[in-house]
């Protein structure tokens, strides 16, 4: 399902990414609890969700620890990612009692670019075409890319557990995940913050990471442990995705 949001933004729900209608640029991919946060609030648009029923669908129904530091990290990574789009404004916090998207207009989309309402129908003639919709959310996926995306699925599910040991210092889900190059078969990606590829590489080396047989890499520049204090320096935080989507992606932590 695609839904168009206040006639710029586009949310491409099976993928997981937000991005300006005009800019293919501007692609910001989003974690899956925070995809499924944004489901629930543009589903209920203008309707107050109370943090029980957010906890329950996005973590609990899950099997996953849900928390009030994870809603809120998590609505935080919401709001910084529509305020990249130019939305500053579109997730209100209702104190001790829960949050409130407001959009003013969403339109809502079937997988193949047809406006789910009939009004929407007998307005071919807009800025953005239809077919436009159609080509840029149903781009041809490689094996390469789904590959891609699995593993990051995986790290995803994996890294919540240790989401109970540290808090994010900067919000990933603000970033593109960029490609930054390659190291014998593992290709490497940055998340978010600045780093160079060699530094990436000699960050592999000391993990021991084996990149013979492929892999993907994800590079974070902040993140702080729970158990630091607040004024304890951030850590880079290195994750390897063996190619053997069964096996569990593995975290290092290095001291800045």
């Amino acid at each position: 399902m695609f839904f168009i949001i206040n006639d710029k933004i586009l949310y491409n729900e099976n993928d997981g990414e937000l991005m300006m209608l005009e800019s293919k640029e501007s692609l910001i991919p989003l974690l899956k609890p925070t995809c499924r946060l944004l489901s629930i609030l543009v589903r209920n648009n203008n309707i107050l969700i109370s943090r029980e029923r957010l906890l329950n669908e996005v973590w609990g129904e899950y099997g996953l620890k849900a928390s009030n530091n994870n809603l809120n990290n998590y609505i935080s990574m919401l709001r910084k990612a529509f305020a990249s789009l130019g939305e500053d404004n579109i997730v209100i916090t209702q104190p001790r009692l829960g949050f409130r998207f407001t959009a003013l207009k969403i339109e809502p989309y079937k997988k193949d670019g047809e406006p789910l309402s009939e009004q929407n129908r007998k307005r071919r003639k807009r800025k953005w075409p239809l077919n436009w919709l159609r080509r840029t959310t149903e781009r041809p996926r490689t094996q390469a890319s789904l590959n891609i995306w699995c593993k990051l699925a995986i790290f995803v599910a994996i890294s919540l557990v240790p989401l109970s040991a540290f808090t994010l210092y900067q919000n990933i889900g603000t970033h593109k995940l960029s490609q930054l190059g390659q190291y014998k078969h593992c290709r490497i990606y940055r998340v978010e913050g600045s780093s160079s590829l060699p530094l990436i590489i000699s960050r592999i080396r000391q993990s021991a990471y084996n990149c013979e047989n492929g892999g993907d890499v994800y590079y974070y520049s902040q993140v702080k442990d729970n158990e630091s204090g607040a004024g304890d320096p951030s850590k880079e935080l290195l994750t390897f995705c063996p190619q053997d989507q069964a096996t569990a992606c593995q975290n290092s932590y290095f001291s800045k």
